[in-house]
């Protein structure tokens, strides 16, 4: 998926590094999702997720804030959803099936 344009892109190279990891890491879990992957492999690409989410949304909001960027307030609420979302889908990725985990990842892929 090197090179791919995931239409997310900003200009800046950490930012646009970081949004082509965590849509790979997206495109990976819908794949495992539509072939019923391994639940272990699932949980493991979540984790991953959160992780990478994680530390770009500290950046993203930090250079937002450094430039007074004026809808922050708004962009905290959509990644803290976000973060929540990827938490209850490895939460409860075994207790739930495959129908909700898509319309969720379909969620957070938008």
């Amino acid at each position: 998926m090197d090179g791919a344009n995931y239409g997310n892109e900003v200009g800046i190279q950490i930012v646009d590094r970081d949004h082509r990891e965590i849509s790979e890491l997206l495109v990976e879990i819908n794949v495992n999702t539509e072939k019923d992957g391994d639940a272990g492999r699932k949980i493991l690409l979540l984790r991953d997720l959160a992780r990478v989410t994680y530390s770009h949304f500290i950046l993203e909001e930090w250079m937002m804030a450094a430039t007074n960027y004026p809808s922050l307030a708004l962009h905290r609420q959509r990644h803290a959803w976000m973060l929540e979302e990827i938490r209850r889908l490895a939460e409860h990725w075994g207790k739930e099936r495959s129908g909700l985990m898509r319309e969720s990842m379909g969620y957070l892929w938008e």
